[in-house]
């Protein structure tokens, strides 16, 4: 069994193979067997456990991520045991931190590249912490974009992800003084905050714009207000199932006439062909993002055997 730490992660896992991965993820044509574990939340005295997890036959794995959530706390130290669908033993134990970042990132890389436009330029993010960095990655990875604003609720830490991203993606980022101005000019936006409140106001967005919400995984938690909900033509999903539990945007508008869940798509039958992620370029596109333990376990697998290629990770017996 190998043990893969966060910084080993980063040097294994690259943004376009992920996108590349999660695509035949979700076309369920090459894999129709997927099984998903919806994120289990096991309350402790203070926090929660958290399990989720999934087995892919078409890429003999099987998992789980877990980690343990505490209030006040910055961050939980995320970790992946992984099995070969093959066999009975764990291949792997892979810290998930990093890996939950780049996967987050990919999966809205993934929405945008069958959601937005196809000439789309720009793009805006809302939110400048552990997450943001990966979002704009990913969306320059499948667009040819020009022009970047941020915007979060901290100077300092708006204008340093602003240089950061500029720098290190060739391209003009901008950091603005609110939300209104980050996606005034916007064809793509990112929300990747932990706002209970919304943050995104839809009299702020333009037709034909795409927004990837990626924030709120919490019933109580909203990035987006009613009437973004309500501009949007094209609402999909990572999982329609663990959206009903963990899609506060969404949940918190149900009972509005906002929107029906039985318009809500799947993303895989966007990336499927089985529904339209866009049918012109007027429409208001919306991708709400959960994180989804399938997404964890194709990726981890990519993760090992890349380690087992490249001779990287601590080799353990059980």
């Amino acid at each position: 069994m190998l043990i893969i730490s966060d910084s080993e992660v980063r040097e294994l896992l690259k943004m376009q193979d992920c996108i590349d991965l999660l695509k035949t993820l979700f076309n369920d044509q090459l894999d129709p067997q997927t099984q998903l574990m919806v994120r289990q939340r096991l309350p402790l005295p203070s926090g929660s456990l958290q399990v989720m997890g999934g087995v892919i036959p078409y890429y003999r794995a099987a998992g789980l991520k877990t980690y343990i959530s505490i209030p006040g706390s910055k961050s939980a130290q995320m970790v992946v045991v992984l099995f070969g669908t093959e066999s009975a033993e764990p291949l792997a134990i892979i810290s998930a931190n990093a890996l939950g970042q780049i996967r987050t990132g990919a999966v809205s890389g993934l929405a945008t590249d069958y959601m937005a436009k196809s000439d789309a330029k720009t793009v805006s993010v809302i939110g400048s912490g552990f997450q943001a960095f990966t979002q704009m990655e990913a969306v320059c990875k499948v667009r040819k974009i020009n022009k970047a604003f941020v915007y979060s609720r901290n100077q300092k830490s708006r204008e340093a992800f602003a240089n950061r991203m500029s720098s290190y993606l060739d391209i003009d980022v901008s950091a603005t003084k609110s939300s209104d101005e980050a996606v005034v000019s916007a064809e793509i936006i990112c929300t990747i905050t932990n706002s209970a409140d919304p943050v995104l106001n839809g009299t702020s967005i333009n037709l034909g714009s795409h927004i990837n919400a990626a924030g709120s995984n919490n019933s109580t938690r909203r990035e987006l207000d009613a009437f973004t909900i309500q501009r949007s033509s094209v609402i999909v999903v990572d999982d329609i199932d663990q959206a009903k539990i963990e899609a506060g945007d969404l949940i918190g508008v149900q009972n509005q006439g906002v929107f029906k869940w039985e318009d809500i798509l799947s993303l895989s039958e966007v990336v499927s062909q089985k529904s339209l992620g866009r049918s012109d370029n007027q429409e208001i596109t919306l991708f709400e993002s959960q994180g989804i333990g399938t997404e964890d376990v194709i990726t981890a697998m990519h993760v090992y055997h890349m380690a087992l290629e490249n001779k990287i990770g601590e080799k353990v017996n059980l």
